[in-house]
């Protein structure tokens, strides 16, 4: 090992770094400034490399100061003191105890939002049909025919209706048919909602929507981006001679991933992330690359440049975020890695066309700028695409606990609460050195009493003999040896440190209550006071998952719904509308379990059978079934085969009405006959 990494400390709060690197990111900054990349100017990479250089340094240097909220986040969140305030402690001679009250209430919102937002067996959202379905000319044009065939028929009996009874036979066929068609919508709906939840499982957005989750509760915004098409290696199903076997085999995935707060670059004037530039950092491998060889959009010489150039030794640590970073995130020794990772930024903003024209991708009209996607690899742009989009949207969403308007970056809970977090760390560590300083008495030693002896004054054990001498004030009560003891002020600490704890479950809308804890006095002591107490903090949550409904859940939902109706064109494709429902419905989903229930029981009686019928109740045991995990297809049966039980019933009815009546007729007839016959005789 040589002097320099002998003496760089292993273990440190602070970012570590030698002077070559301070002197490259310095450098790094500064060619920036004055257009240079890799000793290479501007002007002598081509205009669209250089256009993208631009546009990541003012995205990189515009979030320094987001930059540092973030490490705070994560470090208060992980228990750990700035650097400044450590080193500040340790000079005081306190002892650096950390209360980590800022992971106990962002551990408790975060379990909150996976019960609410993600429930087993529901999904956190739902297609539903437009309210008033489109009948389009077809639609018309079959009203228009029925209405004609009435009509004619009515004519050739001899009776001719008037204009008002047409047109208020023409209202009835159209609310008929607009019942039906909106029959159709919802199960259109219904199986639109399978196929999108089919492809949420399948490209991991739940996954990536748990991680979402945590760096909601962590940091001041949080990211996630889908659908993304890719080409994955997966298990298929192949014909055999007998029956399907599983092969390993390439298949065409829409994939979700949650990205970093850190990895995030907006621009310096962006209010959305579809408002101006947007950077985004990928770490990837050389395989990675390779494998881009020869897809549309990327340019196999840039890649080959780009790898000779970082292929081997990589192209990482390069941000002044990094190490700390990698410390934090548990990847200490991420520099040591054998195979090279490669920093691919990839670039979102607005390039003029006769710049994409020249690096080679045909955007149409070269005048025109374009929302285009760009891959920089160093000096190397190795993809460049516009943006497909028939909206100009990016598939990118973001959410914040605390909501921040026209900018992307928010409050997260962390922030929120810093100031109690550190008043409840400067009471426990008052309360631990009081602590310390109280739990032994203190000596007051007269040293030119025992100078000379062999009394250590600095050694106290049970038993000691204290040698000293005679004291120069006669009948005096004057000890060479005193004993006293400190004042043992831990009980006010630990109340002020209560009341701060309390305080930031208050600002959070998380109180104690909220997760568990059983000391609650007021309104909480009794059953009624505290289900007042934990509605009120529902409020609270509630409007932080509304958050992640309109940010999150109903874009991501709708885009890939659009991605469908754009690559696939299913057959089911209609106008629907996306709810995300965990705001509204999944934190009353106990109770809603209950009320249904009740209803069951309510609605059990002759009168309100004759109301919503058989079919009405089969749905609506349907859906509790469903609430109870229980096979529903195979205990209740579908509405066709209700309707058509209703139909044999009506017609087994209608025959036995027939056999009744006639057999009263018979029964006449023989009385009649019988009666006659009387007479006669």
């Amino acid at each position: 090992m040589d002097y320099q990494s002998a003496m760089q400390p292993q273990d440190t709060l602070l970012p570590v770094a030698t002077n070559e690197q301070l002197d490259a990111e310095d450098q790094q900054r500064r060619d920036a400034l004055n257009g240079v990349v890799g000793n290479r100017p501007y002007q002598d990479l081509d205009a669209l490399a250089a256009h993208c250089w631009r546009v990541w340094t003012a995205c990189k240097d515009a979030k320094i100061e987001i930059e540092e909220r973030l490490l705070q986040c994560q470090r208060q969140r992980q228990g750990e003191y700035e650097p400044e305030d450590l080193a500040a402690i340790h000079e005081a001679g306190g002892c650096d105890i950390w209360m980590n009250v800022t992971s106990i209430k962002c551990r408790s919102i975060e379990a909150a939002l996976n019960d609410a937002i993600l429930p087993a067996g529901e999904r956190p959202f739902q297609i539903e049909p437009t309210p008033v379905p489109d009948l389009g000319p077809g639609g018309e044009q079959i009203i228009a025919q029925r209405v004609m065939a009435e009509v004619q028929m009515l004519m050739q009996q001899g009776f001719q209706p008037s204009q008002e009874q047409i047109n208020a036979r023409i209202d009835e066929i159209r609310e008929y048919v607009e019942g039906e068609q909106k029959k159709e919508a919802r199960a259109k709906a219904e199986r639109q909602e399978d196929l999108i939840d089919d492809i949420f499982v399948e490209g991991g957005f739940y996954d990536a929507l748990r991680a979402f989750i945590k760096d909601y509760t962590t940091y001041p915004a949080a990211f996630l981006a889908g659908p993304e098409v890719r080409k994955r290696r997966r298990l298929v199903w192949a014909e055999d001679e007998h029956s399907p076997v599983p092969v390993p085999g390439e298949k065409i995935v829409r994939e979700y991933e949650c990205l970093s707060p850190f990895d995030v670059y907006p621009g310096p004037g962006s209010r959305s992330l579809d408002d101006g530039p947007l950077c985004i950092r990928r770490r990837m491998r050389r395989k990675d690359l390779l494998a881009c060889h020869g897809v549309p959009g990327f340019d196999s010489e840039a890649i080959e440049a780009a790898l000779d150039e970082y292929g081997i030794g990589g192209l990482d640590q390069w941000l002044w975020t990094d190490q700390e970073r990698s410390r934090l995130e548990g990847r200490e020794h991420e520099e040591t890695d054998p195979e090279a990772v490669i920093d691919v930024v990839e670039i979102r903003c607005s390039v003029p066309g006769w710049m994409l024209a020249e690096w080679g991708t045909s955007p149409g009209d070269v005048v025109r700028d374009y929302d285009a996607r760009m891959w920089l690899i160093g000096p190397h742009v190795v993809m460049a695409r516009v943006n497909p989009h028939p909206l100009g949207r990016r598939p990118i969403y973001r959410a914040s606990w605390e909501e921040t308007n026209n900018s992307i970056w928010g409050k997260g809970p962390p922030e929120i609460i810093r100031d109690c977090q550190r008043v409840c760390n400067a009471a426990a560590r008052a309360a631990v050195d009081n602590m310390a300083l109280a739990a032994m008495p203190q000596v007051d030693v007269v040293r030119s009493r025992i100078e000379g002896s062999e009394t250590d004054p600095e050694s106290i054990y049970g038993g000691k003999v204290w040698q000293t001498k005679e004291s120069a004030i006669s009948n005096a009560n004057n000890p060479a040896v005193r004993f006293f003891q400190p004042r043992l002020i831990s009980g006010p600490l630990m109340e002020i440190f209560e009341r701060f704890y309390q305080q930031a479950g208050e600002q959070l809308g998380v109180p104690a209550y909220d997760h568990g804890s059983t000391e609650v006095k007021g309104a909480g002591e009794t059953a009624s006071g505290l289900s007042m107490l934990l509605a009120q903090s529902n409020k609270v949550m509630k409007d932080a998952i509304r958050h992640i409904d309109n940010g999150v859940i109903s874009p991501a939902a709708e885009e890939t719904w659009l991605h469908l109706v754009l690559y696939d064109a299913p057959e089911d494709a209609g106008d629907i509308h996306v709810v995300a429902r965990a705001s509204e419905y999944m934190l009353v989903y106990e109770r809603l379990q209950q009320f249904r229930g009740q209803w069951l029981q309510l609605t059990a009686n002759p009168v309100d059978m004759q109301i919503i019928g058989l079919a009405g109740r089969a749905e609506v045991l349907r859906e509790q079934a469903k609430q109870l995990r229980m096979p529903v297809d195979d205990i209740i049966p579908s509405r066709k085969e209700i309707e058509q039980r209703i139909a044999i019933m009506k017609q087994q009815q209608a025959a036995e009405q027939e056999r009744q009546r006639q057999a009263l007729i018979n029964q006449q007839v023989q009385g009649t006959q019988q009666l006659q016959g009387g007479i006669a005789a």
